[in-house]
């Protein structure tokens, strides 16, 4: 669902969500999900305590693609939802709590650059 100030702003926050989710399920083969089990890992955020997990098994292509989209999940950008759904829990982008930890570490050592930058 498009959110309604993005809407009213021309801006296309808010829909990028379908458009990836449909792009992925087009690119990826069907086998996808058997391909990467095991080999490729997906690192996710979960609400509500900013933990983060890495995913490495997927039983079909939709739950490889749910995960890709759950870790680059931008709150309400994507699809206007605070948070995406993945195995029942809400997450976000992978890299949301390395990010803000990171930011918060650097200002706490007085540095103006974030560590998870470089």
């Amino acid at each position: 669902m498009r959110s309604t100030w993005a809407a009213a702003a021309g801006h296309p926050a808010g829909i990028w969500g379908a458009i990836v989710r449909r792009w992925l399920d087009e690119l990826l083969p069907a086998d996808a999900h058997e391909r990467c089990s095991g080999r490729v890992s997906i690192v996710l955020t979960q609400l509500p305590l900013l933990s983060t997990v890495s995913v490495d098994r997927f039983p079909t292509k939709a739950s490889l693609i749910d995960a890709a989209l759950a870790s680059a999940h931008v709150p309400f950008f994507m699809d206007g939802q605070l948070a995406a759904s993945y195995a029942g829990g809400a997450c976000i982008d992978g890299s949301f709590s390395y990010i803000l930890f990171g930011w918060v570490c650097c200002l706490a050592r007085g540095r103006a650059v974030s560590s998870a930058v470089g």
